[in-house]
């Protein structure tokens, strides 16, 4: 942090320049890093999914067959003819002795239904398994890097698509810069502040609105002994109702519009967060009056944690 405009100084200002290059292509290496790992975890997880997934379909397949032929209508309409008075005693013999052989086809049916089952419930207990698994994974430690929550929010900007972005103007509260340098995992974090951008924009647009404010606030808050970083992210978009206030955040709920399809989903948010020993809410005044997002998360503090600095 030289200033002079001697030899000390000149090199000074070259060590910051290389120095600033190879935090930068730290940067990079780790998200790379993660993104691979990420399509690695998928990678396996789908195969493993593949693989259950044929035998289900093949049984399946057996099941329909099997269920197409059984005699059902056959047998509806034999029980209701016999319950009628005008059926001599030779057809009803014979309806009775059809009844009798169908009773058997049927008892047969069952019982291939049956293994059928037990197929189809090993192999969805495979499935069951490979997504524990992947649940599992997402619970291993992730990179904690030291990090300067104005370049995570700039970071975040860089992967939002140019419509969604375009969308907002983004605020970046004075507390972001007054919380100084935290240790968090920045690549999960980014991710989670790219789909709140994503969904400010398009709550903005559900409003009927051109353009809109997306505001990131941010504070430091202690409990049960261990810091906390907490950031408030604002939108004046569309509004959340009172009743979809913790549904935003459930497997297969959504907001958005039919026209977009970004992002990674609110509901990996909260489970990506929740892995970090984190939380995730939402808060709202109501429709048309714009929709607050918090996180939650603990600062690294653990022993033998090893920490990138920032730049």
């Amino acid at each position: 942090d030289f200033t002079g405009r001697d030899e000390v100084g000149v090199l000074a200002r070259e060590i910051d320049r290389m120095m600033a290059r190879v935090a930068e292509s730290r940067r990079q290496l780790v998200d790379q890093s993660f993104q691979a790992g990420f399509a690695e975890l998928a990678k396996g997880v789908l195969h493993n999914l593949g693989n259950a997934m044929t035998p289900i379909e093949v049984r399946l397949s057996k099941v329909r067959a099997r269920l197409k032929a059984a005699p059902v209508e056959d047998v509806e309409r034999a029980v209701a003819e016999l319950r009628t008075e005008t059926v001599d005693t030779a057809r009803r013999a014979d309806l009775e002795e059809f009844l009798r052989l169908a009773g058997e086809q049927l008892a047969m049916t069952v019982r291939a239904l049956e293994e059928d089952v037990s197929v189809i419930s090993r192999q969805t207990g495979i499935v069951h398994s490979a997504l524990s698994e992947q649940m599992r994974s997402t619970r291993n430690e992730h990179v904690i890097e030291a990090v300067r929550l104005p370049d995570l929010l700039a970071q975040s900007l860089e992967v939002v698509p140019d419509c969604a972005r375009q969308r907002l103007v983004i605020e970046s509260d004075r507390s972001l810069s007054d919380v100084g340098v935290v240790n968090i995992p920045r690549t999960v974090l980014r991710l989670v502040l790219q789909n709140f951008i994503i969904n400010a924009a398009d709550a903005v647009g559900e409003l009927g609105k051109s353009r809109g404010t997306f505001r990131v606030a941010a504070e430091l808050r202690c409990a049960e002994g261990q810091e906390q970083l907490y950031l408030h992210c604002s939108d004046d978009g569309v509004g959340i109702a009172s009743g979809n206030l913790e549904r935003v955040f459930e497997k297969g709920f959504s907001s958005k519009s039919k026209e977009t399809n970004f992002g990674i989903g609110l509901h990996w948010c909260a489970n990506a967060v929740g892995a970090l020993r984190g939380r995730v809410w939402a808060t709202s005044d109501g429709a048309g009056r714009g929709a607050t997002l918090h996180v939650c998360v603990p600062l690294a503090s653990r022993a033998g944690v090893s920490i990138i600095k920032a730049a």
